[in-house]
């Protein structure tokens, strides 16, 4: 989804993070998840191979820091990026102790 489209529809407007953080918590809407994915998972992933220096592993964080946002994202506080960079690195950092932060 390319974001919602402005009063004369010929310019897609983009949602903030805030709005799709608010639309996915009251309505669990797929495309506001996908439009987070879309935004921050590239991102996460860069900023998690920082730290592991493996792809594979970094993928896996930035995934699983998405993951807890889409199952609890009531725990998100602040800003959403700040809060998912946080987590990915976080995880990242845990290196095998990923399993835990499954059971979010």
């Amino acid at each position: 989804m390319m974001g919602a489209y402005n009063s004369d529809e010929t310019k897609p407007t983009m949602r903030s993070d805030a709005e799709l953080l608010i639309e996915y918590r009251t309505s669990r809407s797929r495309d506001a998840l996908n439009e987070i994915y879309e935004r921050h998972a590239t991102v996460l992933a860069l900023d998690c191979y920082r730290i592991v220096r493996n792809q594979n592993r970094a993928e896996e964080a930035a995934n699983l820091a998405l993951l807890i946002l889409a199952r609890r994202p009531d725990v998100v506080s602040g800003a959403l990026a700040d809060w998912l960079r946080e987590a990915a690195r976080c995880i990242a950092g845990n290196g095998s102790d990923q399993r835990l932060v499954v059971s979010y």
